[in-house]
């Protein structure tokens, strides 16, 4: 199953023209190989983020993101990706002068792969910076986009 757009990145640089024909090569493998090559591929790297696994098998995911609110955040999950982006609304604009601006409030977007079995615990957190999403592993059912509140 080829995602959006993926066939043609894939064949546009050419490590990936070397891989693509092993991946060709791969019955039933297609969602693991264009995983694995967006994980390699993924250049996002702002915000900055952490990923724990705690000893229950449950994660959270903390992405830094200092001078946010939670009215500019939102995260979803759908497809198995979790998508974590950020826009500050025009109306918050200033009449002040910068004299430095070093905290960034660049609109962002942070995809994440997860998996089928993992599903959002509780409400999502933003305390002194740090954005908090738990995650627990289910028995899969079926797969559910949703939305994720920020408390």
């Amino acid at each position: 199953m080829l995602y959006p757009n993926q066939g043609q990145r894939l064949k546009e640089n050419t490590m990936n023209t070397q891989i693509y024909k092993y991946f060709d090569q791969a019955l039933g493998l297609d969602r693991f190989n264009f995983a694995f090559l967006d994980a390699v591929q993924n250049t996002v790297t702002y915000p900055r983020h952490n990923i724990i696994r705690h000893k229950d098998g449950s994660y959270t995911v903390e992405v830094c993101i200092p001078g946010w609110e939670k009215k500019d955040i939102s995260i979803v999950r759908s497809k198995g990706v979790l998508r974590i982006e950020g826009a500050v609304s025009d109306k918050e604009v200033t009449t002040s002068e910068y004299l430095h601006h070093g905290i960034s409030t660049k609109a962002f977007k942070k995809p994440l792969a997860i998996s089928d079995d993992l599903q959002i615990h509780g409400n999502a957190t933003l305390e002194n910076g740090i954005l908090s999403i738990h995650l627990k592993s289910i028995q899969l059912t079926e797969e559910l986009d949703e939305e994720i509140a920020i408390s």
